[in-house]
């Protein structure tokens, strides 16, 4: 895949099944075999949780406070 301005600007779309999920971007998208990412808007109390299979997954706080639990712990 041969990257330009036109492929590499992903606009955030408004999802009514997932509101709090501002962009999302898969390989599909970009043509990367490995990486995905999403940004997500939560409010005070909020929760979310997904599912990372076999894939790593790195968490990058904004702003405010958050608790992460895994399998390997909290």
């Amino acid at each position: 895949m041969r990257y330009t301005a036109e492929n590499l600007l992903i606009k955030p779309k408004h999802d009514a099944n997932d509101p709090n999920r501002i962009l999302s971007i898969t390989p599909e998208q970009t043509g990367l075999e490995y990486i995905s990412f999403q940004v997500r808007r939560l409010n005070p109390g909020e929760r979310w949780s997904f599912d990372t299979a076999e894939s790593e997954l790195a968490l990058v706080t904004f702003s405010g406070r958050c608790v992460v639990e895994s399998n390997r712990g909290a």
